[in-house]
C-alpha cells in the first residue's frame, strides 16, 4: 500500500475550500461531490488539518463505509477521546463508550451518537459513502435538523441520479458544493509539485507530463496517483516512463480513498 505524503496536497480549489470553511463555522451542512479523484478527499483533508485545536473535539471524520453499525462505532470511539474539559457529561459519557461499543446495537449506538451530537453541534465529515439507504438518510436528517449538528457527505457522482436519497437532504445549492478538473495552470503547477514529491524529476520528460496532463483530464487525484505509481520502477523503461502501462494499471488499481493499492510486479 502507498499513501499519499501529507505534503503532497493538490492546490488549487481555493474557493471551494474557502466556502467548506465557511459552512463549518456556520455549522450549515454541505454535500461535496463530483467524479472520482476531483479532489473532494484532499479538499476535506487540507481543511482538517488546519483544524483549530478547540474544534476537533466536535469533528469526526469517517474515511469509508462498511456498515450503519460500523459508521456509529467508528463516530463513537473517536468521540470517546474527544470530550471537551468543560462538559462534564461529555467526559463521563465518553467513559461510557469504550465499555458499551461491543456489546450496544446500532440502535444505542444512534442514541449516543445524536446525545453527544447536541451537547457538541457535531461536525460529521462522512467520506465516499454509497447512496443512501433509508435508514441512514433518517439518522442524517434528525443529526441535521433536530440535533444541530452538521453532516458533511462527500459523494461520487455529479447529478442527482447518481448521488440518490442524499440529494434531498442537500435540497438547496448553498447546501451543495461540486468539485471538478483543475484549470490548467493549477493542474501543470500540481503536476510539478508532484514530481518533486515522489522523486521522478528525471523521468518527467515533456512527453511525460503532456501525458499525465492529458490521460488525468486535469482531475487532480488522478495527478498525484499516476506519479505516484510513476515512482515504481515497474514503469520504467530507462530513463522513460511506460505511459500506456501505468495509465492502465491507474485506471485498475487506483481506490475511492485517494491511496493506490500496489502488490508488486506482477508475474
Amino acid at each position: 500500500m502507498i499513501t499519499l505524503p501529507p505534503a503532497t496536497q493538490p492546490i488549487g480549489h481555493e474557493k471551494e475550500l474557502a466556502r467548506l470553511a465557511a459552512a463549518v463555522r456556520a455549522r450549515r451542512p454541505l454535500l461535496i461531490y463530483g467524479p472520482p479523484d476531483s479532489g473532494k478527499t484532499f479538499l476535506v483533508q487540507r481543511f482538517l488539518r488546519a483544524l483549530p485545536t478547540e474544534e476537533q473535539s466536535c469533528t469526526v471524520y469517517v474515511p469509508g463505509f462498511v456498515s450503519v453499525h460500523a459508521l456509529l462505532e467508528a463516530t463513537a470511539r473517536q468521540l470517546s477521546g474527544a470530550a471537551p474539559s468543560s462538559a462534564r457529561g461529555s467526559r463521563a459519557m465518553a467513559r461510557e463508550f469504550p465499555r458499551r461499543l461491543e456489546a450496544s446495537t446500532s440502535g444505542r449506538l444512534r442514541v449516543l451518537l445524536r446525545t453527544m451530537a447536541q451537547e457538541r453541534r457535531l461536525c460529521l465529515f462522512l467520506d465516499h459513502f454509497p447512496r443512501f439507504s433509508p435508514f441512514l438518510m433518517r439518522l442524517v436528517n434528525q443529526l441535521i435538523w433536530k440535533d444541530e449538528s452538521s453532516v458533511y457527505l462527500l459523494a461520487r457522482g455529479k447529478t442527482r441520479d447518481e448521488i440518490g436519497y442524499a440529494w434531498s437532504i442537500y435540497f438547496a445549492p448553498e447546501y451543495r458544493l461540486e468539485l471538478g478538473a483543475f484549470h490548467e495552470r493549477e493542474a501543470k503547477s500540481l503536476l510539478d509539485q508532484c514530481v518533486r514529491q515522489f522523486g521522478i524529476a528525471s523521468l518527467a520528460s515533456p512527453e511525460f507530463r503532456t501525458e499525465v496532463l492529458r490521460r488525468s483530464a486535469g482531475l487532480p487525484g488522478a495527478i498525484v496517483k499516476m506519479c505516484a505509481l510513476a515512482a515504481n520502477p515497474r514503469y520504467h523503461f530507462g530513463n522513460q516512463v511506460k505511459l500506456g502501462l501505468l495509465h492502465i494499471d491507474y485506471l485498475m488499481h487506483a481506490d475511492p480513498i485517494h491511496s493506490l493499492a500496489l502488490s508488486g510486479p506482477k508475474r
